[in-house]
């Protein structure tokens, strides 16, 4: 089987593949820059769509990583502009696959190394936090930040995710490559 592959977008849980296996979940921001990280980690430039546009990920996209992985990528949340319905939509699907996917073993929530933690941040960790699932917090777009910024965002997340047992950390520039090794080892086993 070729790895990194499409598998299919789902409007809903229930249309995923079957729940055998294992998976792993990817959350994050909208414009985080979740698909240009699936699109470096996978060294495709066209397996997910990335757009400068918020919220072009509406429906869970699917692929399969290796032969034993599958990744589920949710949309984005935040800056989106979706109906009080879409969004409802987005918070069923992630409180069903959060609560009844058996094939779930880790999630991945990627934020903006340039920006501190916001409320919507902080309650989604606190969520994902209660799940004993492994949790790791990706900091994108570590290229965009000097030494000075970087030293002081660092500090302030450590303080921010320091309380949560199940939770990890990693820095990563999708552009400069750093930590996607680091990323690839996670799964590679």
């Amino acid at each position: 089987m070729r790895l990194w592959t499409f598998i299919k977008s789902s409007p809903s849980v229930e249309l995923l593949p079957e729940d055998t296996g294992s998976e792993m979940a990817i959350f994050g921001r909208s414009n985080v820059g979740k698909s240009s990280l699936i699109n470096a980690l996978a060294g495709q430039k066209r397996l997910a769509f990335t757009s400068s546009k918020p919220g072009c990920t509406i429906y869970l996209n699917c692929y399969q990583v290796n032969e034993t992985l599958r990744m589920i990528d949710f949309p984005g949340y935040g800056y989106a502009k979706r109906s009080k319905s879409d969004i409802n939509l987005w918070q069923a699907n992630v409180d069903e696959y959060l609560s009844e996917r058996r094939s779930l073993e880790a999630i991945w929530l990627v934020l903006d190394a340039r920006r501190d933690l916001r409320q919507d941040d902080m309650l989604l960790i606190e969520a994902l936090s209660q799940l004993e699932i492994p949790v790791l917090v990706i900091f994108n777009k570590l290229d965009q930040l000097n030494q000075k910024t970087l030293h002081q965002a660092k500090k302030s997340h450590q303080a921010a995710l320091s309380c949560y047992k199940h939770l990890t950390y990693l820095y990563v520039s999708v552009f400069k490559g750093t930590g996607l090794d680091d990323l690839r080892s996670r799964f590679s086993g």
